[in-house]
């Protein structure tokens, strides 16, 4: 069971441009997820607002904590914080191993004077958690310019070589949240409407 929690770090009051009235002009909070086994996860925020804009304006000093925190929780959708907060405590629980495969590479015969030039790489990209959950993702890598500072022939390239060209050309951190996604969906279904069994 993973508990959710909201704390308010800091909030900055200031006062309108024809000094009538004051307003919360900046909110710093901490949303923190918490697992069984006690790991923890922060997602840290700053926000900030105009007078025109402003969510609470009140004397200087009947603004409290709480008034911040009722109002985050009114106004700020908190439901993909918690989902990749989830996702991130169930990645310390079980640590997910992540694995390319390269099927096929494309080649241009000659391509600006470079012999064999690979300009598709055909990749699945794998993830297995150490409670056994897969998720695979499979894409197109295209190039069109030389990768790195000195051609390598296309027979003195090396896997390591080609899967570094694909770690630069694609957003890892992306790569596996959608993974990571994919398995705590597996591992944790959403709740779906079966028909009445009788």
């Amino acid at each position: 069971m993973i508990t959710f929690e909201l704390q308010i770090n800091n909030f900055e009051i200031s006062i309108s441009s024809d000094e009538l009235f004051y307003y919360v002009s900046v909110i710093d909070y901490t949303y923190s997820a918490t697992d069984a086994m006690n790991n923890i996860i922060n997602y840290d925020n700053v926000l900030s607002y105009g007078e025109n804009d402003a969510p609470l304006i009140r004397g200087e000093s009947d603004i409290t904590n709480n008034d911040i925190i009722d109002f985050l929780l009114s106004r700020v959708d908190f439901t993909q914080i918690k989902q990749e907060l989830t996702i991130q405590l169930s990645v310390i629980a079980n640590p997910v191993t992540y694995t390319w495969y390269i099927y096929e590479m494309e080649n241009i015969p000659n391509y600006n004077g470079q012999q064999n030039f690979v300009s598709k790489i055909y990749w699945r990209y794998n993830a297995v958690s150490n409670d056994g959950f897969v998720a695979n993702i499979e894409s197109i890598s295209t190039f069109n310019e030389q990768n790195g500072t000195n051609y390598t022939q296309y027979f003195d390239l090396t896997q390591d070589i080609v899967i570094g060209w694909l770690e630069t050309s694609n957003d890892m951190s992306d790569l596996q949240y959608k993974l990571n996604s994919i398995i705590n969906e597996k591992r944790n279904p959403p709740v779906v409407v079966l028909p009445l069994p009788w």
